[in-house]
């Protein structure tokens, strides 16, 4: 049986599977996060003919044109799959964003809280 590689395409390049798991994610400015938690990924941008090997508790972020400078993971499992949500200086407006992937409702936030930085670790169970 011939084994065909696992490749996910995105709008800024792709990301290949090296026997992993990861995680990706599009961000608002218009580039890709890519979380390492097991073995590597290869990650290529649209414009690059060359690849580069994520490894294992690494993270990137990568865009048409490159990929950024690689950091060290803070976790070694993806959080949501604990049902956390872990933020760290992050604007309210982006908290909330992720909460409600997880909640149905209406929620209305004032404009001028927006931006107020939060960091914390909630549940995603209630």
């Amino acid at each position: 049986m011939q084994h065909r590689p696992f490749v996910v395409t995105t709008k800024y390049g792709k990301v290949q599977a090296l026997g992993t798991q990861f995680s990706l994610r599009h961000e608002r400015n218009h580039q890709t996060q890519v979380n390492v938690y097991q073995h590597a990924v290869a990650i290529t941008p649209t414009a690059q003919s060359q690849s580069l090997q994520l490894a294992q508790g690494h993270r990137a972020f990568f865009n048409q044109q490159r990929v950024s400078p690689v950091r060290t993971l803070h976790n070694a499992h993806p959080y949501w799959t604990q049902h956390l949500l872990v933020a760290e200086n992050w604007p309210l407006n982006k908290v909330l964003e992720e909460l409600y992937r997880y909640k149905q409702g209406t929620y209305f936030i004032d404009d001028g809280l927006e931006d107020i930085q939060v960091s914390g670790v909630f549940s995603l169970k209630n």
